[in-house]
């Protein structure tokens, strides 16, 4: 009877731990099932399906999987090496680890493969012989993640360009232990390795310097920001820059300053820019200047003579004379607006040219005779080289008359009585040089860059040499001073003209 019990007793024992068992499958089993990362699990060397959770059957689809083998329930996976990756695993009884795998699955028959990127793991399930038995896949699909961080990298790459092409640098300063953190650009914009904010200091111009230090101390103060425009040297090239820094003091949670977050903006083409605009500026001062006194010159004569030809009396001779003058004057009036008229239409590209074939010895020759009165006036010896032989070009006649003929006026007109100019024209390789000189009171070495401003002039009292042939250098747009020893030396004018073919 009690062997009986016994007996009864244990089958009881038995019959509850197995459903303690199954419970514990099932419970597992649900478990496995609801988890959000997909799971499977396969069996023996053709890896037969015998577990996949919901979150699997999301990934591949709505396919009937259990019992069936991965090549078969899988084609397209299987043929992009998870099936020789699974064979692996299986061997080794390794597991294989991955992450951001793209693969291409087909989800259903109608529509195309899409492709997901996945984290997984293939990890054996070995027996006590140490074989591996079966395979548990568990993984997610970082598909979103993939593309939000491809997007996150494309829109940094964008902040780079950006940053490289506004010329700005990101930076953060850490007051407590000093460190300060720039973008990577840094280097390229700046020159130089850039990790300490006293080493960027260092670098700014002292006057600069003192007015942005105490700009942030105030901002440390009152927990504000700052901007100031400051010089910076590289200390690569020793190159200066013109630095626009801003700068927001960053607060801790007890309200006390602990960091400095800012940008610098590289604004040296602006400074440059806006130094350009105030030079113009000054150089419209400088030729409204000019013209005023160039105008006002005639006006003295003009009222001379009409004062006398007021006066009583039919004499004809001071009639004559004061017309004469008249006439001169206004000619002379007329010529001044008309070059400044011209200048005017060739800065807004209104000047056309009509070339054609002709000899450099005629045009010399013209031009020769337009400005011969003055020279002989002025007693001036004139010399030409180079004009034997015919030099043909294909050019605008009227244009390069009138500007030689206007070199040859400014060499007249400010060179001393007596004095020599001369013309030369040189074949050199495949252009023919044109040559102005003269040894009159020269032109000072400073004026020399200026030369082609229509708004430069040199003392007159000093030198007498007025940039008056910037007409002519700027209609040639080719025009350059070769010499210019200064006042008192001999200047030189030379430019190019391509022969005919």
């Amino acid at each position: 009877m009690e062997r009986a019990r016994a007996l009864e007793a244990r089958l009881a024992a038995q019959r509850l731990q197995h459903e303690q068992q199954r419970a514990e499958s099932a419970r597992l089993k649900s478990m496995f099932s609801q988890a959000p990362g997909f799971m499977c699990i396969l069996g023996g060397p053709e890896h037969v399906f015998k577990f996949a959770n919901t979150a699997y059957g999301r990934l591949v689809g709505a396919r009937e999987l259990l019992g069936k083998k991965l090549r078969d329930a899988l084609p397209e996976i299987a043929e992009q090496g998870f099936l020789a990756l699974l064979d692996q695993v299986f061997r080794s009884a390794q597991p294989y680890v991955a992450d951001n795998v793209p693969v291409s699955i087909q989800r259903s028959a109608q529509g195309p493969p899409t492709t997901s990127y996945l984290d997984f793991i293939h990890q054996p399930i070995v027996g006590a012989d140490g074989k591996a038995t079966e395979i548990f896949v568990e993984g997610f699909d970082a598909t979103e993640r993939h593309f939000a961080k491809a997007a996150l990298e494309a829109s940094e790459q964008r902040l780079k360009e950006g940053m490289l092409a506004a010329r700005m640098v990101i930076w953060d300063w850490e007051l407590s232990g000093g460190r300060t953190t720039f973008s990577d650009n840094a280097g390229i914009l700046f020159g130089g390795q850039w990790h300490e904010a006293e080493s960027v200091w260092e670098r700014v111009v002292p006057e600069g310097l003192a007015l942005l230090e105490e700009k942030r101390a105030l901002a440390l103060a009152r927990l504000g920001s700052y901007q100031e425009v400051v010089r910076l040297v590289r200390p690569d090239n020793g190159d200066t820059l013109w630095l626009q820094v801003h700068g927001t003091v960053i607060a801790d949670g007890d309200g006390r300053a602990c960091a400095i977050r800012g940008v610098a903006l590289d604004v040296t083409e602006r400074k440059q820019a806006e130094e350009a605009l105030r030079r113009a500026d000054r150089r419209k001062d400088e030729f409204l200047a000019m013209l005023a006194h160039e105008l006002r010159n005639p006006l003295a004569p003009i009222s001379a003579a009409a004062q006398l030809l007021k006066m009583r009396g039919n004499d004809e001779a001071r009639v004559r004379r004061s017309s004469e003058v008249i006439g001169r004057q206004v000619e002379h009036m007329t010529s001044l607006i008309n070059d400044m008229l011209d200048v005017s239409r060739f800065n807004a590209g209104l000047v056309s040219l009509h070339r054609e074939l002709l000899d450099l010895r005629e045009v010399v020759a013209e031009s020769t005779e337009q400005a011969r009165p003055l020279m002989q006036l002025r007693r001036h010896r004139f010399d030409t080289t180079g004009v034997e032989l015919p030099l043909m070009v294909l050019a605008d006649r009227t244009r390069l008359v009138q500007v030689l003929t206007n070199l040859i006026q400014n060499s007249a007109k400010f060179t001393p009585p007596g004095g020599d100019i001369g013309i030369a024209l040189d074949v050199c390789g495949a252009e023919v040089s044109i040559s102005v000189g003269d040894n009159g009171v020269g032109m000072a070495p400073e004026l020399v860059p200026h030369v082609l401003s229509c708004s430069r002039k040199a003392n007159a009292r000093r030198t007498g040499r007025r940039a008056a042939l910037a007409w002519a250098c700027r209609s040639s747009k080719a025009w350059s001073i070769c010499t210019a020893g200064g006042s008192g030396r001999a200047a030189t004018a030379r430019t190019s003209v391509r022969p005919s073919p």
